[in-house]
């Protein structure tokens, strides 16, 4: 990538994150906020920690969920994911870690995934606080790519209790103009907009079809034995979402939701106004992933 071409890309995503705080930004209010080691002494890496309302009896350790923000690899959106940390901690004995990765393309992939890696790492590091043998993964978009890449790639099927995905890119291949929502309607994420994100994450050469980037590209047999992804009708990624889904229930041995909530966009439950059918259908999501988290391993 040239020099001239990567300041083009810097200006073009500093022109998105402004236009991104100007109509909304993040909110958290996580219990705990610190950071933890990462594999680089000279930086660190922020976490939001949700503390679960049903605390453990003395010396006994809770499960954990470790969470990745939506953003495109490419917007700043560590705490966006709030609501659904909140309702995790009051909802199960999970204590909720919700992770701030670097971003492109100031840190081109493999930049996200190697923070992720090293949050999974500092959670089952530390047996003391978490019961380490239920970890369980979750994300958002870019957060749920991570998540299903990790988990079917570096980690084995059994490392993890479950992974929950919602409307997650599974399948970099392909030209984001090609990709059609089944249903379209409301604001859709623009074929130009993916083009960009796709440029800013993915600088030189990148095998697309590698499933570490590309998680369709793995083998049904690497994921955890339950995993739950969510697409939404209105989004160009739900049809890669939807056949993952498919194969990973066809592969049978586990649990699999694959759930494709209607008249919905991409990152519904961000915008879900009360009333609407996508605050119903936001509901309904995480009470499914809430579900699984409490089911038995």
């Amino acid at each position: 990538m040239s020099l001239l071409y990567y300041i083009y890309l810097r200006i073009l995503v500093i022109c998105v994150r402004l236009w991104a705080r100007m109509t909304g930004g993040t909110s958290a209010s996580p219990n705990v906020v610190y950071s933890i080691p990462s594999r680089n002494p000279k930086r660190s890496i922020p976490v939001h920690v949700y503390q679960p309302t049903q605390r453990q009896p003395p010396g006994q350790v809770g499960p954990v969920l470790i969470n990745f923000h939506r953003g495109g690899f490419v917007i700043p959106a560590h705490g966006s994911d709030d609501s659904f940390c909140r309702k995790v901690s009051e909802r199960t004995g999970y204590t909720v870690i919700d992770v701030g990765y670097r971003l492109a393309p100031e840190h081109p992939f493999p930049a996200a995934h190697e923070d992720a890696e090293d949050a999974i790492t500092w959670v089952r590091s530390q047996r003391e606080t978490f019961d380490t043998s239920k970890v369980a993964l979750s994300g958002f978009g870019a957060g749920g790519s991570i998540v299903l890449s990790l988990a079917s790639v570096v980690y084995p099927p059994s490392a993890f209790h479950c992974a929950i995905a919602f409307y997650p890119t599974v399948d970099w291949t392909i030209d984001p103009g090609a990709k059609m929502a089944p249903n379209p309607h409301g604001p859709p994420i623009s074929a130009w907009m993916m083009r960009l994100f796709k440029n800013a994450v993915f600088q030189g050469q990148v095998n697309l079809a590698d499933p570490y980037v590309s998680p369709l590209c793995a083998a049904p047999e690497r994921f955890p034995p339950r995993v739950m992804i969510v697409t939404a009708d209105g989004d160009r990624l739900a049809p890669e979402g939807n056949e993952l889904g498919r194969r990973l229930e066809l592969k049978g041995g586990g649990r699999v939701i694959p759930l494709q909530v209607k008249r919905c966009s991409h990152a519904f439950d961000k915008t879900a106004q009360e009333g609407s059918p996508q605050k119903t259908e936001k509901r309904n999501a995480y009470f499914l992933a809430v579900d699984m988290l409490r089911s038995p391993l």
